[in-house]
């Protein structure tokens, strides 16, 4: 959808005198602007005003990764989000370890590819990202452009010449692409994903000639849309060549920092920490930045903040922002609508920002019922992350998901083996979409040192009767009022099924993962496998919860499995492995709770050691 088709909340700003303060603050290259008493989503419509005048390349830092993406998802309802991109981190843990983040990298190459283009005037261009992300170096441009493989229509080239290029470049060949990194060969049809895409493309070959160039659906294998001409973007972190900073990757940009200083510190705190841990320290930069390099490279830029905190780098303009966040409702609704009678008396305009008309309709039948008609509802089809009240507009901007108290991000907890199973799941899922938290389980669920023991899982198998299963889930539990508890809520299911399941489960496990039992014969194909299905899978769960008293997991393999330098939210309790206290608080109670909150509970519930805050 283009900018034409978007709705007029940016409209309704445009004679917003901060703004014409913003637009003069921008044409003074070099300044350091802070945007004074600027809250919830303001910041989000303010700055989209702004770049869709002046256009420009436009790097949002926010404080961590969740900020981050509520920015991306705000820029995607205002603007082109064709011209939005994410830049993450490309590790799923620390970069000592050096497991990527397959989406991270696909994310970060494509917002790359996008600082690359040249740009007509009046573009822009949008990077919303965050400190741990701002920290790592990235490929220089000259690199980049030598190992990026480009194809238009018409272009003379062999088949076996593109693919000696793109095997050269770090690609593997595969029956059908699935991934970046991959292409596939049928007779005149290339199929290759880059890793600046999110779909693949295909090449339908005429001779040597390419006849046409189209991206296509995995699922399907349709066509989506014709290009004249693709680049093809490899995997850069392998490549060498100069590694710099994002900013002096990105050349003349505008910066927009929540609390710039907040964030620089944060960039020499993950340094230090890494430094810390590597094995040969001498290396450290030429994978991460320093306070130091940001700022020089960021140096002659523009610069907006919501906080002057840049000691190196103070603030030589304020525009001053009337504005306020939303009121809290809690979903009483007819102080909603008492709060719209009393904004229209006193001569503002309310605004419900919702894409759902349901929703609309829903609250009109409720002002209509409580006596309330003059509660008048006008509709904006948009969603931001944040609702604001602007007094100098006179104009307040109510989301419908804080009206009714929606998550604007799934919660997931997972159990025993299904830990396991989640951490299939979550590891294509962007980590900002949820919070995930593991109970008394294990990513690797059959091992010696960091599951179920081999032996103890098979002897169970081998020996699981309708007797024993009994007896199994007794010592799942804490006491007999726990085992009582756990059967009434638990299905009825076949006693063959339960067991055809426990064997499936080892057999999918081992088939990814490998069999303990093997690993003295395993072929170099073998172990590249497993350690590619590790790296993929190797998921890191929000916060992690295990049972001292658990008696089907090994709580000290529970302990091994989870240690991780960079891993605070490992919550040690007293609970056996299932434990009807703790269970109705992971899937009722705290959902109802605020972080905070959720934090401080935490500290309730019989904990050996508190979590890092």
């Amino acid at each position: 959808m283009g900018p034409g088709n978007k709705p007029n909340i940016l409209q309704l700003i445009a004679g917003a005198e901060p703004l014409g303060a913003m637009r003069r603050a921008y044409d003074s290259a070099g300044r350091t602007v802070l945007l004074r008493d600027m809250v919830g989503g303001a910041l989000s419509v303010y700055a989209a005003a702004l770049i869709v005048r002046t256009g420009g390349t436009h790097v949002f830092v926010a404080e961590d990764r969740d900020a981050a993406a509520y920015l991306l998802n705000d820029f995607y309802a205002l603007l082109d989000e064709r011209q939005v991109y994410f830049f993450p981190g490309s590790y799923k843990r620390s970069i000592v370890y050096g497991t990527e983040d397959a989406q991270g990298v696909v994310q970060r190459t494509a917002a790359l590819s996008a600082l690359r283009r040249e740009m007509a005037a009046g573009e822009y261009r949008i990077i919303c990202t965050y400190p741990e992300a701002l920290a790592e170096r990235v490929t220089d441009p000259d690199s980049m452009r030598r190992e990026t493989v480009r194809v238009k229509v018409g272009d003379r080239l062999a088949i076996g010449e593109l693919e000696e290029l793109l095997v050269d470049s770090g690609f593997t060949k595969v029956d059908f692409v699935y991934e970046p990194g991959q292409y596939s060969l049928r007779g005149g049809i290339f199929d290759v994903f880059s890793f600046s895409e999110s779909k693949p493309y295909r090449l339908d070959f005429f001779g040597e000639e390419v006849d046409s160039i189209r991206r296509f659906e995995i699922s399907s294998q349709l066509s989506a849309d014709r290009l004249n001409e693709v680049e093809i973007v490899p995997n850069l972190d392998g490549f060498a060549g100069d590694r710099i900073s994002l900013p002096a990757f990105a050349g003349e940009a505008t910066y927009w920092f929540f609390d710039p200083d907040y964030v620089l510190r944060r960039v020499n705190d993950l340094r230090r920490k890494v430094l810390g841990e590597m094995e040969e320290p001498a290396e450290i930069d030429s994978h991460l930045v320093s306070r130091k390099v940001l700022l020089q490279d960021m140096a002659g830029m523009r610069l907006f903040e919501l906080r002057d905190s840049l000691k190196e780098r103070p603030a030589d303009a304020t525009i001053a922002f009337r504005t306020a966040p939303q009121p809290k409702f809690n979903k009483n609704f007819e102080l909603l609508a008492d709060d719209i009678i009393s904004n229209g008396q006193r001569g503002y305009k309310t605004y419900i920002l919702s894409e759902n008309r349901a929703q609309l309709e829903r609250l009109e039948n409720i002002f209509y019922q409580s006596g309330r008609k003059e509660a008048q509802i006008n509709p904006l089809p948009i969603t931001l992350h944040e609702g604001f009240i602007d007094h100098d507009l006179k104009l307040c901007f109510y989301t419908d998901h804080q009206i009714f108290d929606r998550y604007q991000r799934v919660n997931v907890v997972t159990w025993s083996m299904g830990v396991w199973v989640g951490s299939l799941i979550l590891s294509n899922i962007p980590q900002n979409k949820i919070l995930s938290i593991a109970f008394n389980g294990s990513i690797s669920p059959i091992d010696n040192l960091e599951g179920i023991p081999l032996k103890t899982y098979q002897a169970t198998l081998d020996g699981l009767t309708p007797a024993s299963l009994q007896k199994f889930l007794r010592r799942m539990c804490k006491d007999s009022d726990a085992y009582k508890a756990f059967m009434e809520i638990t299905p009825r299911r076949n006693f063959d099924e339960i067991k055809e399941e426990l064997r499936l489960i080892k057999e999918q496990y081992f088939e990814m993962h490998g069999s303990i039992e093997k690993k003295d014969i395993y072929n170099e194909k073998d172990e590249d496998k497993f350690q590619e299905y590790y790296d993929k899978y190797n998921y890191e769960y929000d916060y992690v919860f295990i049972g001292n008293n658990d008696r089907i997991f090994p709580p000290e393999n529970l302990r091994i499995n989870n240690e991780s330098p960079v891993h605070s939210n490992v919550i040690l309790t007293d609970n056996a492995h299932y434990d009807e206290p703790m269970f109705r608080f992971l899937l009722q109670d705290m959902w109802e709770m605020t972080v905070d909150d959720f934090i401080c509970h935490l500290k309730t519930i019989n904990i050996d050691e508190t979590i890092e805050e």
